[in-house]
């Protein structure tokens, strides 16, 4: 039950009917109600701003009683964090349901996942993949020993990566883990002697470890390069020599490219899809295709909008010139507007109706028909 605590007389089975009474009686907005009298809290957003209220500007919604808050305060920064928020916890409640991280697996994590169902250690230990401690994901974890195996590639070497391991690390430790790091060189080169290494610190009391080192292993640079660079100079050669061969066959043959067809002759001449022709022509024979070449109608369309948009320009162009001839031989031909008569000597002049005569003056002599005409 809604009860006004202003009178403490009337009551409610909803809050419309008490948001009215407040307005009637009171003379007072519900929204000032809640804040004043039942001194609602009023939530911040993240960013310690107070959040707007729903339909603020809305007269219909503040006097039904419909009072709610938006989730942020309407900036995109604070948008994003409480969406980060939200995707946290949902792989924190589950966890399984990640398939990203089983889909993308390394050569080396398969190597020891083959290896590990070869001698047959998933019979006498249980391991998962992947394994959840919110908020970190564990690579091959033995769950009943509490064991962490971190297979590291040379991206592990890089500064900011080797300070967020060491906080992932001890995150675990904290949490009764022992970790065990494996480079992944080592596992490459030899795989029976890197499982024997994680064996025995499975069984021993070690709480941290970290084995082998990062032999060959270099960090790769990805080096973009421009147009001019990545084509050498033997490169440009060879590419320019297929294509003039192929353009000087096209040249020889007897195919008549006015007609359809010589699309799939050119197709069959060069031993290409006939789908992928006439991209190349326009990219390596532009000039010919153009001038040559049979189109459809949609090409030609294409390739005559320009010519279409200058003969629009020239009709709009004559036709200005039209109308201001007539509008010169209506005024020099000595006729008076102010008696009668004047409309039948216009439209004989024109050769039109008398109707369509007035609708031309209308629109292109505004001022002599407003001005001067009964």
């Amino acid at each position: 039950m809604f009860q006004c605590k202003l009178c403490n007389n009337f009551s409610s089975k909803k809050s419309y009917g008490l948001a009215q009474h407040i307005i009637k009686f009171h003379k007072m907005s519900y929204w000032d109600y809640k804040l004043n009298v039942e001194q609602i809290e009023i939530p911040k957003c993240i960013c310690g701003k107070y959040v707007l209220k729903k339909g603020e500007g809305n007269k219909t919604k503040k006097s039904r009683g419909q009072i709610g808050f938006k989730k942020s305060c309407g900036d995109s920064n604070c948008l994003k964090k409480i969406q980060s928020i939200k995707h946290i916890e949902y792989m924190k409640n589950n966890p399984g349901k990640t398939a990203w991280r089983l889909s993308n697996m390394s050569y080396p994590e398969k190597l020891f996942l083959y290896e590990c169902k070869r001698i047959e250690l998933c019979k006498k230990h249980l391991i998962v993949r992947e394994y959840s401690v919110f908020p970190y994901f564990i690579d091959f974890a033995f769950v009943n020993e509490r064991v962490a195996v971190e297979i590291d590639g040379s991206q592990h070497l890089l500064p900011e990566r080797i300070e967020k391991d060491k906080i992932k690390d001890e995150f675990l430790k904290s949490k009764n883990w022992k970790v065990i790091r494996i480079p992944a060189n080592n596992i490459i080169k030899d795989i029976t002697k890197s499982i024997e290494v994680v064996m025995t610190f499975v069984k021993s009391d070690i709480k941290y470890e970290k084995i082998g080192f990062f032999e060959g292993c270099e960090l790769k640079e990805k080096k973009y390069k421009n147009q001019v660079d990545y084509f050498d100079s033997k490169r440009l050669e060879n590419y320019n020599n297929i294509h003039s061969k192929k353009i000087k066959m096209i040249l020889e043959s007897d195919i008549d490219f006015s007609k359809i067809g010589w699309v799939k002759k050119c197709a069959e001449l060069l031993n290409v899809r006939h789908s992928n022709i006439k991209k190349w022509m326009k990219k390596h024979m532009h000039e010919f295709y153009d001038k040559n070449c049979y189109k459809t109608n949609t090409e030609n369309r294409k390739i005559g909008i320009n010519h279409y948009k200058n003969n629009k320009l020239k009709a709009k162009e004559q036709k200005n010139e039209k109308i201001q001839n007539r509008i010169n031989q209506i005024l020099n031909s000595g006729i008076d507007f102010n008696k009668r008569g004047w409309l039948t000597r216009v439209s004989e002049l024109l050769l039109i109706s008398k109707m369509s005569t007035i609708r031309w003056i209308k629109k292109y002599m505004p001022d002599l028909y407003e001005n001067n005409l009964p």
